[in-house]
């Protein structure tokens, strides 16, 4: 299984769940590898779990005003489907675990003409222009909210599950959550749901955005 990541970093949400996800992973059934955008503090974490990390250069597909800028992010965007697929192929990957937006994709490009499978996992609520191609290249969908999972309506249901890793507001009383502003984030509300990543601490809500 190939785990990735549009970040070398790990403080975020779902770097953190990365790593434990792959932390906890039952090595006779499952072998994990894992491709992060450059070399850093995440592929460091990666090692020392013994999971192979390659560096893949994702880069943000967007379209802009200037189609000169536009081709030059296109071109940058569509290297890494050869070389995704040149690493499913070589180590024999058989589902591609993919969290972010773009990155879902490219693997879906890469993982044409091979036998691998890609998992979508949705963390946002909020709509990408990507969803369309996310729906139409993925396998299965997991939502970590029922808000995640009912932002790609046109999934077939039998091939989506909701596994919770956080909060839904609607669900919530928020009274009971307290909130503390930490100077190393950035918070935004988002309309329904937040993560709690830090359960040793449970004051810290880092909400996902």
């Amino acid at each position: 299984m190939l785990y990735t990541s549009h970040f070398d970093h790990a403080r975020m949400g779902g770097q953190k769940s990365m790593l434990a996800m792959i932390e906890q992973l039952d090595r006779t059934k499952v072998k994990p590898f894992a491709a992060v955008s450059a070399e850093g503090e995440l592929s460091n974490l990666l090692q020392q779990l013994d999971c192979p990390t390659f560096i893949v250069p994702f880069a943000e597909l967007r379209r802009s005003y200037f189609w000169k800028r536009w081709l030059l992010e296109a071109r940058r965007f569509f290297n890494n489907i050869p070389l995704l697929r040149s690493l499913i192929r070589e180590h024999n990957l058989q589902v591609l675990h993919v969290d972010e937006e773009r990155d879902a994709v490219a693997c879906g490009y890469a993982k044409k003409h091979t036998s691998a499978k890609r998992i979508f996992h949705a963390r946002l609520t909020s709509p990408s222009k990507f969803d369309h191609l996310i729906e139409r290249a993925a396998d299965a969908i997991i939502g970590v909210s029922d808000g995640a999972s009912a932002r790609l309506p046109q999934f077939p249901s039998a091939k989506k599950r909701t596994i919770f890793d956080g909060i839904d507001f609607f669900a919530s009383n928020l009274s009971m959550i307290n909130f503390r502003y930490d100077t190393h984030y950035h918070y935004r509300l988002t309309d329904s749901f937040c993560s709690l990543l830090d359960k040793s601490k449970p004051a810290k809500v880092f909400l996902i955005f």
